[in-house]
């Protein structure tokens, strides 16, 4: 009986440690439902930024962001994560017009990782995932000009991408494995 408990406690605690690291979003208010920008800094330099409730990917809010091309506006975070680890940073995004300048640039401590102009239109939320790596304090930057209409943010995340735990994992597996050939050896 004791055996098989320490074989159940080995096999599930890669899985366990994995699962958690994969639903820690590390970004404050991801989907702006506090109904305001809490833990977000507005650099509102040319138009008004808003919460709203239309167009929304999913919740009740999301953040509206405009600006115009030659003054755009920001919105941005700062994120404790940690030093080495890879992470998946993942936004939603809609724009509704053919303006004639729709930007939106992310940078991730200073480093643009992702960048647009003049996309096409399409009226639903488009989503994008990028790889980042966390230097244990890290600048999250959105830049958007969109003349004269506004670019909508919704589901902001950043989670460690997952990890195989199976090496890690290896020792304990043998250990285990170990023992129990050892108290099987000792019955007989």
């Amino acid at each position: 009986m004791r055996i098989s408990r320490l074989i159940s406690s080995v096999a599930l605690a890669p899985a366990l440690a994995t699962s958690s690291a994969q639903a820690l979003n590390l970004i404050v208010n991801e989907g702006f439902e506090t109904g305001d920008f809490t833990g977000w800094t507005t650099g509102a330099n040319s138009f008004p930024m808003s919460i709203v409730t239309s167009p929304v990917e999913s919740g009740i809010y999301a953040a509206q962001i405009a600006g115009f091309s030659n003054n755009p506006d920001t919105l941005s975070q700062t994120v404790a994560d940690t030093a080495g680890q890879s992470y998946v940073l993942s936004f939603s995004r809609y724009v509704n017009d053919g303006a004639p300048t729709v930007s939106l640039n992310v940078s991730w401590n200073g480093n643009s990782v992702f960048s647009e102009l003049n996309p096409a239109t399409v009226d639903i939320y488009q989503t994008f995932a990028l790889n980042v790596v966390g230097s244990g304090s890290d600048a999250l930057i959105f830049t958007s000009a969109n003349d004269p209409s506004a670019t909508f943010l919704d589901n902001v995340s950043l989670t460690p991408t997952a990890t195989t735990p199976l090496p890690a994992a290896l020792p304990l597996f043998a250990t285990g494995l170990g023992m129990m050939g050892f108290l099987a050896a000792r019955r007989k």
